[in-house]
């Protein structure tokens, strides 16, 4: 067992995510463009951002101890020039999925960086979220993680990445669809025949659908 410092609620998320963009005046939507983003493990704005998994009478370095599974949730900084960029950011994402199941605070391991001073952040992304966000995790405050806790981690990855990726086949080959048949016949030619706004109302869809499934989460999926 090594130890490994403990996650705070002002370290910072800087990483390359990989998104979907129309680039102006372009209408043609260009795969996995490289996005540069950042944001405070505590939310982009001020406060605590509901995805935020805080125990706020546990401190750790004069703040809220931070559990595993923590996401800094929407609003995460994209830098890129894409019209798709503030619905991207309405429904970004950036998951610390790796704890200390030795300490438990409110329940859950605590949160640590994986490489003992920093952390990598499962991160939102087209067409699947990747590993691609940087923690910088300087602490006083550490916790032994051992084997199983790694394993632990890894396979919560493994699951939000498999079921990301899920959710985006579904909608692309059901949702979509069904709203184009809903809508009529002139709303699907509409669509086909300006695809930047296709792209934009179904990224505006995509993540509305997203929002409504994550409210009524609270944690991840591996609750041990």
């Amino acid at each position: 067992m090594s130890a490994f410092n403990l996650l705070h609620p002002d370290h910072r998320m800087i990483g390359i995510d990989l998104h979907d963009a129309i680039v102006p005046p372009s209408g043609r939507k260009i795969p996995s463009l490289p996005h540069t983003v950042f944001a405070p493990l505590h939310g982009a704005s001020a406060g605590y951002a509901a995805t935020v998994l805080h125990v706020p009478n546990v401190r750790v370095c004069f703040a809220a101890a931070l559990q595993r599974s923590t996401d800094i949730g929407s609003m995460i900084k994209h830098v890129q020039i894409n019209a798709l960029v503030p619905f991207i950011m309405y429904d970004s994402k950036s998951k610390s999925e790796f704890g200390a199941g030795t300490v438990r605070v409110g329940g859950r391991p605590v949160g640590v960086a994986v490489f003992q001073t920093f952390n990598l952040n499962l991160n939102c992304g087209d067409p699947t979220r990747l590993p691609s966000g940087y923690v910088n995790a300087p602490s006083t405050v550490r916790a032994g993680m051992t084997l199983g806790d790694l394993y632990a981690g890894l396979a919560e990855m493994a699951f939000d990445i498999a079921w990301a990726m899920l959710k985006s086949k579904v909608f692309k080959a059901a949702i979509m669809p069904a709203i184009s048949r809903i809508l009529g016949k002139s709303f699907a030619a509409l669509l086909k025949g300006n695809p930047q706004l296709a792209a934009i109302i179904e990224k505006a869809i995509e993540g509305r659908l997203r929002q409504g499934c994550r409210q009524m989460q609270t944690g991840g999926p591996l609750g041990f």
